[in-house]
């Protein structure tokens, strides 16, 4: 087996959106959750509280969070909205109720977000 990076560094910072994957900065990467359905690739940061996407073409992108640590945003776009500890992922099953959602765990708020098909993020538990 050959291991290969897909994404980071090496650097503790969050950096790099809009290039390739392999040369973004990633901030104490800690979950990760793939989507079969779309091929992305979601890291969640616990550093800067975030969560980013590499697409299929290896292109990094902030997906939600604004790296500042708080609680707000819901019922906003995903990118302009605080989170206290990003540290768990997943992505909902294709065929199910929750296909196309990304629901994170966002622990010093206590809460599970959920970031639905149009970007938008809201609290689903908690």
């Amino acid at each position: 087996p050959v291991i290969s990076t897909v994404a980071g560094d090496g650097a503790m910072a969050s950096a790099g959106d809009g290039g390739p994957a392999v040369s973004a900065s990633l901030g104490l990467p800690y979950g990760l959750a793939f989507d079969p359905a779309t091929g992305r690739l979601y890291v969640s940061e616990a550093f800067a509280p975030r969560v980013r996407v590499i697409d299929p073409d290896g292109t990094i992108r902030t997906f939600a969070g604004t790296g500042s640590v708080g609680f707000s945003g819901d019922g906003g776009p995903a990118t302009q909205a605080d989170f206290g500890l990003v540290i768990g992922i997943a992505v909902g099953s294709s065929g199910s109720w929750a296909a196309g959602y990304v629901f994170i765990a966002d622990f010093k708020n206590n809460r599970v977000r959920a970031v639905d098909t149009n970007g938008t993020v809201r609290t689903f538990a908690g």
